[in-house]
């Protein structure tokens, strides 16, 4: 699946991505390819993506994350 990853102050991750892993205010959770769209607030703390190059890790103070409904991934991080 298609994942990019911002902060205010621009682009942190834009490619291909396995899993991504995270948690919102409601609880972890992982995306993997095919989930259905879905919208999270994220909780500070750290957003997983699994990649062909490996596992990249985003620390962070929140912000929020959409699942589109063509499959691609978007996040907002503080």
């Amino acid at each position: 699946m298609r994942a990019a990853i911002y902060t205010p102050a621009g682009p942190l991750y834009e490619g291909a991505a396995h899993r991504i892993a995270a948690v919102s205010i409601e609880g972890a959770f992982e995306i993997l390819e095919g989930h259905a769209p879905f919208i999270a607030e994220l909780v500070p703390g750290e957003l997983r993506l699994s990649t062909a190059d490996g596992e990249k890790e985003f620390s962070h103070k929140g912000g929020y994350l959409w699942v589109l409904p063509e499959g691609e991934v978007r996040a907002i991080l503080r």
